[in-house]
């Protein structure tokens, strides 16, 4: 019995593109990407996230960076990122450590 994927389920393409994008079917994963983007709430962090994770696996590091850092600024905490398995090289980055940088300079900024 095969497990049917509400077409309207933007979660649920984005872990789709997530998991395809593991196993190395890249043309899969990237029209997954593009069914989550189109049906999913684009201020989802969870949604963004794992867009961030298949983005990483699938080797577009600047844009999983970018994503990432919204994702970041909107609420997801370095913990969760720590826990991302696949993130592991990406975190490795300095891009990945300037976004870093950048959010520990506006928190205290913002405490001032």
């Amino acid at each position: 019995a095969s497990q049917q994927l509400n077409p309207q389920d933007g979660l649920g393409w984005a872990n789709l593109a997530f998991y395809n994008a593991k196993i190395g079917d890249r043309a899969d994963a990237e029209n997954d990407i593009e069914n989550a983007r189109a049906h999913g709430d684009k201020k989802d962090v969870s949604l963004q996230f794992m867009l961030v994770q298949a983005l990483d696996v699938l080797g577009k590091k600047a844009e999983a960076l970018k994503l990432l850092e919204w994702c970041m600024q909107n609420g997801l905490t370095q913990p969760n990122v720590d826990l991302a398995l696949d993130l592991k090289d990406l975190r490795a980055t300095p891009e990945y450590k300037q976004i870093l940088k950048g959010l520990k300079d506006s928190q205290k900024a913002s405490a001032v």
